[in-house]
């Protein structure tokens, strides 16, 4: 099963999404390289894929999707996101929009509101 550091960001305009040129959204991060641990994975991979740079993140919990083990981070980042290298798209996810989403990123969505929702995790900007 392939490692993966996935992050969460909530804005305002919902929770940052990424999509390469197949249209399917996903959250940001990806794979790890060798000798780094699925956090680092995924504040590599937000700048990598946004440009974003993350000025605060704490793993907040771990999901099994079909095909990976991910490390899921709640991240707070500065500066305006862009698609970068593979990333053609971004958009934000909120509730009852329509929006093409992989299965893994609809279940680590739906686990985050209810972690949010049972902790004091409250949304700053």
């Amino acid at each position: 099963m392939r490692k993966r550091g996935t992050i969460i960001i909530e804005t305002d305009e919902g929770i940052l999404l990424t999509a390469m040129s197949s249209g399917t959204y996903l959250l940001p991060g990806g794979g790890v390289n060798k000798g780094e641990s699925r956090f680092r994975a995924a504040i590599r991979e937000l700048e990598e894929e946004t440009g974003l740079k993350a000025n605060y993140a704490e793993i907040i919990f771990r999901h099994v999707s079909k095909s990976q083990e991910h490390t899921v981070v709640l991240v707070k980042a500065r500066g305006i996101p862009f698609p970068k290298r593979e990333i053609k798209f971004i958009d934000y996810y909120q509730p009852n929009k329509k929006i093409k989403m992989s299965s893994g990123t609809k279940e680590i969505i739906e686990k985050y509101y209810h972690w949010k929702k049972h902790t004091n995790h409250q949304k700053d900007d």
